[in-house]
């Protein structure tokens, strides 16, 4: 059952996630041509964190230690790798020192706030219409990408 739950959960948020960060990317971009040379965008940088989060997780709930192994809470050396990863992909997800993200050849977030203003009316038709897009893509449109993905982030950590 746990597994199963897991699974569902890790699931669940990557799908949320690819939905969400389809709405932002265009279709005729050639870096989404498949077997061409690799150049990021924003589905592939969403992925990338969201699975990167899953795996971190399902190795910290799956740890067994005692009594064959040293405790998580007293492996200290295992534990600060683990909050370390975590801390990496929150600073990459918040897009917090940019280098970080060009060395994990990562792309930059939309800036949603060309597509919605402050009043909450379209200033821009980058992206067409928000108001024909998933109502999970307005909810990003409002909140902002990035913090968006540090929140799917969270809950995949806390679920």
């Amino acid at each position: 059952m746990s597994i199963a739950a897991q699974f569902g959960i890790h699931l669940g948020l990557i799908l949320v996630g690819t939905e969400i960060s389809l709405t932002f990317v265009d279709p005729y971009d050639p870096s989404i041509t498949p077997d061409a040379a690799f150049y990021p965008n924003v589905l592939n940088t969403c992925t990338f964190l969201l699975t990167m989060v899953a795996t971190i997780n399902t190795f910290a709930v799956n740890y067994r230690g005692k009594p064959f192994m040293q405790d998580l809470r007293d492996n200290t050396m295992l534990k600060r790798s683990l909050q370390l990863c975590y801390a990496v992909l929150f600073i990459c997800a918040l897009e917090v020192f940019p280098p970080l993200n060009d060395l994990f050849q990562l792309s930059p977030f939309p800036d949603t706030s060309i597509v919605l203003g402050a009043d909450g009316a379209m200033d821009d038709d980058w992206i067409g219409s928000l108001e024909d897009a998933p109502p999970l893509a307005q909810l990003v449109g409002q909140a902002g990408f990035q913090l968006s993905m540090a929140g799917l982030l969270l809950v995949d950590t806390i679920a």
